[in-house]
């Protein structure tokens, strides 16, 4: 591929040269890095300013508390003096005195004796104002019922806060009293008032660095900086409403305040709001991003250009390796890449010679695999035999391409009218399970050509298997049974494997064929047990498989269980024996929902059709497709016979029809072959 040409894709877009996609790559990533830094500092620089204005406005409520309770010491020492002062006590006591002598005489004669305060009066002690320094500066709230006034009529000196307009009056009341001890008089009441002004407030701002606010209902009366600007009105309430006081973020006029409250520590006492500038706090955050403006552009540059630089030394050796994953993906493992070079590149090229070895290995490897499948497919019977009296229907599913289950019908030995069956299971799956598996199938068949029951040759397979496989720890589970079907007779013998299982439809009974029995190859001297069980008349299933069936698992990992396959036999009774092994293919299939299995599955089903009528007592049986030797099996069933007639000749007795009614009668009740005996 030309450096300056661009690339086409297979679905004929053209696509930008690698330089260009590796210089948007890295320019992204430079940009991309400097706005993560920005952000992870503007993140920490707004929580740690956060934390700071939360620590001002601590400080700044200590230090109007602070002064609010020095005022309040000095008010009620002033008062204290008050109380004793001779003209006090004159206007409380000369009733010659009219109102406007009495207000001359607080102006002009006590209050300048008594800087700092901003408003004197006295009240009679029937709670009526006798004289004001200031009566036009008396709120009409400091006479009330409640308050200062009312706690020092009481006896009690009088402490709080009093609202003038635009102004906050902080006001302590004390009684004045006449008499000694326990006999004194109340004479009246002296009030003093000290005044919050706009500057006062001004001044607190200048300490802390706060914006700070009186308010009443809500709204700020009287305040400073920030609280004067338009916008800054619905903000007390909010701030007041705060749970625990925390600090909220409001944008003012394009720039974000972080605002505090707390309401009056008693009542009547004015709100106490503060406010801080958040986006002056970060003033230098904002002059940070302004100066890193330029240096994103030059390290933009610097990346494109470096990405040029560095693109130049790749596209070479990756447009050599392109062309050859090509060649690979062509299935041409045979061309050395001719790239000289000592760097990653190198090494990836040899690694790429490397792979092409492996795969040329790993395709002879699939086509054996492929062959092997193909040659363990016929080792298993292709299609059951064809017997009178029995329907036989078999199955193996491998989990990969091979598998180590094994499955057979062979001719009983000296025994024309029984059968053999037999499953079995190799440890482990693969290509060595299926070796053994190939190894025991020639082994039980070459065996099974000789007189023996089931525990023998299974003892004889097992000495010839054990010197095979007694070093390599593998081994084989097998189940051997043999249908004696002129008799009804089971004979069966265990070798490690799971018990078969025999369903009696009419009793609707499930009975498990077991017995003792180790596995194969474990123990050349084992020996192995024949049991047996003659059925009674009527059908019979008889199910022999591998563990594969009920350890199936589905997506949730619950396992398949032989409750799912005693109802599905139980569902599938009266169905053909393929039918059958087809009915839970599919259930197995369904369970898994699309996983793949874990162990090969097999399965035998033989379906026993009850014993054969005396018409039928001699047929030739087609068994065992491509066997050299063709049988004539005759069934002898005399006992059956004999009964049969007996059943004839008393139901004729006891109808007294015509042998023609009677073979009628006996057609619609018990089927043509009895009919036919009478006939003979």
């Amino acid at each position: 591929m030309s450096p300056t040409t661009p690339a086409t894709n297979d679905g004929g877009r053209v696509s930008l040269p690698f330089r260009l996609k590796l210089a948007a790559v890295l320019a992204a990533a430079t940009l991309g890095l400097l706005g993560a830094a920005l952000a992870v500092v503007r993140h920490y620089a707004e929580r740690q300013a956060v934390d700071q204005i939360r620590d001002d406005f601590l400080r700044t409520r200590h230090l109007v508390n602070r002064l609010v309770a020095e005022r309040e010491e000095r008010l009620l020492a002033l008062t204290t003096a008050l109380a004793g002062d001779g003209l006090v006590r004159t206007v409380l006591t000369d009733a010659t005195l009219d109102s406007v002598t009495r207000d001359d005489i607080l102006a002009d004669e006590v209050l300048p004796g008594y800087p700092g305060v901003y408003l004197l009066g006295v009240v009679g002690p029937e709670g009526r104002l006798l004289a004001a320094s200031h009566p036009q500066r008396l709120p009409g709230a400091a006479l009330s019922s409640k308050g200062p006034l009312a706690e020092a009529l009481a006896g009690r000196p009088g402490k709080g806060f009093l609202r003038q307009e635009a102004h906050w009056l902080q006001v302590v009341a004390r009684p004045v009293f006449i008499g000694p001890g326990s006999r004194r008089e109340l004479l009246g009441v002296v009030l003093a008032a000290q005044a919050w002004t706009a500057g006062d407030l001004e001044t607190i701002g200048e300490l802390s660095g706060t914006s700070v606010t009186f308010g009443e209902a809500g709204r700020p009366t009287l305040g400073a900086g920030f609280w004067r600007m338009p916008g800054a009105d619905g903000l007390l309430a909010a701030a007041v409403a705060q749970a625990a006081g925390d600090p909220l973020i409001r944008t003012v006029n394009g720039e974000r305040f972080l605002v505090a409250a707390v309401g009056g520590r008693a009542p009547g006492a004015p709100d106490l709001a503060m406010a801080i500038s958040l986006d002056r706090r970060l003033a230098f955050l904002r002059r940070l991003q302004e100066a890193l403006v330029p240096l994103a552009l030059v390290a933009v540059a610097l990346a494109l250009g470096a990405s040029f630089a560095l693109a130049l030394g790749i596209s070479r050796p990756v447009d050599v390796l392109r062309k050859a994953a090509e060649r690979i993906q062509g299935g041409d493992f045979n061309h050395t890449l001719d790239l000289r070079r000592r760097d990653e590149f190198g090494l990836l090229a040899r690694a790429f010679d490397a792979m092409q070895a492996g795969l040329r290995e790993r395709d002879e490897l699939r086509a054996s695999l492929v062959l092997a499948e193909e040659i363990q497919r016929h080792l298993l019977p292709q299609s059951p035999p064809v017997m009178a009296g029995v329907e036989l229907a078999g199955m193996s599913h491998p989990c990969r391409q091979t598998g180590g289950d094994y499955f057979d019908y062979l001719p009983a030995a000296g025994q024309p009218e029984a059968l053999d069956l037999v499953v079995g299971d190799v440890s482990g799956h693969g290509v060595a399970a299926a070796l053994l598996m190939a190894t025991a199938r020639s082994l039980v068949r070459s065996r099974a050509a000789r007189p023996g029951h089931p525990g023998e040759i299974l003892g004889d397979v097992n000495r010839l298997l054990a010197a095979d496989v007694e070093r390599s720890g593998s081994f084989m589970t097998a189940f051997y049974l043999r249908l004696d079907l002129g008799n009804r007779r089971l004979d069966w013998s265990r070798a490690g494997h799971d018990a078969a299982l025999l369903y009696e439809p009419l009793g609707r009974t499930f009975t498990e064929l077991s017995g003792p029995g180790r596995a194969l190859g474990v123990d050349p001297e084992g020996q192995w047990l024949t049991r047996s069980r003659v059925l009674p008349g009527g059908p019979a299933l008889i199910l022999i498989g591998t563990d594969g069936i009920w350890e199936t698992r589905n997506p949730r990992g619950e396992l398949f269980g032989r409750q799912r396959l005693h109802d599905l036999v139980a569902r599938h009774a009266e169905a053909p024996a393929a039918d059958l092994v087809a009915a839970l293919t599919a259930a197995l299939e369904g369970f898994r929902q699309g996983t793949e299995p874990e162990d090969d599955v097999t399965l035998m089903v033989a379906r026993l059709t009850g014993p054969d009528p005396p018409a039928r007592s001699k047929a030739f049986f087609k068994i065992f497709p491509g066997h050299n030797t063709s049988r004539l099996w005759i069934n002898k069933h005399r006992d059956e016979r004999q009964g049969a007639a007996g059943r004839r000749k008393a139901e004729q007795s006891r109808l007294g029809g015509s042998c023609e009614h009677f073979r009628r009668r006996l057609q619609s009740r018990q089927g043509r072959d009895m009919a036919g005996g009478c006939a003979a």
